[in-house]
């Protein structure tokens, strides 16, 4: 058998065999209107239309619940079964509600504390019994707001014991995660750099137990609270009044994460819910649960707002409000805001407390954003005339929040203060040695976020 030939192979498949694969596309940054969907987008529908299902900044708007973390159902003459505190949900359009039982009324309120959301809840309105420590053992230290729990239980004897909120608050985090822990009235701190201290201006004389937050820096240093509730109307800009935007801001400063909140003590503060009572929002994913707004109040998914509010929100480089966006020195974030926004207005952008951008906006649904470049870690808000958020927090080089030597050490020596007027005073009864543990161990913990901030002398 002759040996077989193959032919040559033409010269143009061999050239193709040896020829480089086609470049790829050449790559770019994410166009916002191009009616593709790119990067970071969740979106993008090509029009200019805030009020659809995708907001010209490409993010599709967020579903929000509006909820009342502090109302009463007796006390302060007020006179409400469950189904009538329903009612009043359905009349102020609230979603949620946190029926608070308390020292005022106890007796008939403690009756409908069942753990669980109450039976007069209807779709669309759900009522939840928990507990304020509120005319009760640890009053005179502040009231806190205990939601989620399982019982009311925290001492044997709670008119009377403990009388601080140190293990009050120790005995509702071994409840589970579920649990959120608050403290109320942050307007009754001081609207200066002056400590509290009795009789407490415009409030009320001691034995009386309302209603400065006392042991609020102590709970939050120990990592025990979740939030802080505001009732006073905003006197200056948005709806969080002078001394709480204070002592929050302070508190986040520091590096600490607290989330601000809404409320209206009703019928005790404002019984007629007029527009300046402060509410609060939430934003959620699926159907509304108490659950879920527990989280939200736990983990910063939250908006303090007036009832005639402007839907604000904000997301940093796509993260939404309680998250964190990771950037290295000099890189620019993208600031995203939208709301519907009830008049023309500015929104103020805050870093770390200060303005550092503001927006404007028409009236109706708007969305805008702009770069940021933030020289450090910062915890940033939007802010409108009747809204503000809270944080979305942007990490610098991974280093965390430590905005501010000096509040570190107000806080430090507030301890000392506080210390001292529970001393003089005798308000922590059989409790003070656990009591005053709990505030050295704060103190320590303030001392070295002072240290971390760049601070030598805390004095």
């Amino acid at each position: 058998m002759e040996p077989r030939h193959w032919p040559a192979l033409p010269l143009l498949i061999f050239a193709a065999s040896c020829a480089s694969p086609p470049p790829p596309p050449v790559a770019h940054d994410p166009v916002c209107g191009n009616g593709v969907v790119e990067g970071r987008e969740e979106c993008d529908d090509g029009n200019s239309n805030d009020g659809d299902a995708c907001l010209t900044t490409c993010l599709k708007p967020l579903v929000w619940v509006t909820g009342e973390p502090h109302v009463h159902g007796h006390g302060c003459s007020g006179l409400r079964a469950p189904a009538n505190l329903v009612q009043l949900l359905e009349e102020q359009s609230f979603d949620i509600g946190s029926a608070l039982v308390w020292g005022h009324g106890y007796q008939v309120d403690s009756a409908y504390f069942t753990g669980k959301d109450d039976p007069a809840s209807v779709p669309g309105h759900i009522l939840h019994y928990d507990l304020e420590t509120s005319a009760m053992g640890p009053s005179k230290t502040g009231h806190l707001v205990l939601l989620g729990i399982n019982s009311l239980a925290y001492s044997n004897d709670i008119f009377y014991t403990p009388k601080s909120g140190v293990p009050v608050v120790d005995w509702a985090r071994a409840q589970g995660d579920r649990v959120a822990v608050g403290i109320a009235h942050g307007q009754f701190w001081n609207e200066n750099d002056n400590f509290p201290s009795f009789p407490v201006p415009n409030c009320c004389l001691p034995p009386d137990d309302c209603c400065v937050p006392w042991e609020l820096p102590v709970h939050t240093a120990r990592g025990r609270l979740d939030f802080l509730i505001t009732e006073g109307n905003g006197d200056t800009r948005g709806p969080v009044d002078t001394a709480t935007w204070r002592i929050w801001s302070k508190l986040q400063n520091s590096g600490f994460r607290l989330t601000l909140v809404g409320g209206a003590d009703y019928p005790c503060v404002d019984g007629t819910y007029a527009l300046k009572t402060p509410r609060t929002r939430i934003y959620i994913d699926g159907d509304a649960s108490y659950d879920k707004w527990l989280e939200a109040l736990r983990k910063g998914h939250a908006v303090v707002t007036l009832a005639a509010g402007d839907a604000l929100n904000l997301r940093i480089d796509g993260e939404r409000l309680g998250s964190e966006v990771r950037v290295a020195a000099g890189t620019a974030v993208t600031v995203a805001i939208d709301g519907r926004f009830v008049t023309g207005d500015q929104v103020e952008i805050l870093a770390n407390g200060s303005v550092v951008a503001t927006i404007p906006v028409a009236a109706g649904p708007q969305a805008a954003s702009i770069p940021l470049t933030l020289p450090a870690s910062s915890w940033v808000v939007a802010r409108s005339a009747h809204d503000v958020t809270n944080p979305v927090y942007v990490l610098v080089d991974s280093k965390p929040v430590r905005a501010s030597a000096s509040d570190a050490c107000y806080w430090a020596r507030y301890m000392d203060h506080l210390a001292g007027i529970m001393r003089r005073r005798r308000i922590l009864g059989e409790t003070q040695q656990q009591a005053l543990g709990a505030y050295s161990e704060a103190k320590g913990i303030f001392l070295q976020r002072f240290a971390e901030a760049g601070g030598a002398t805390c004095q």
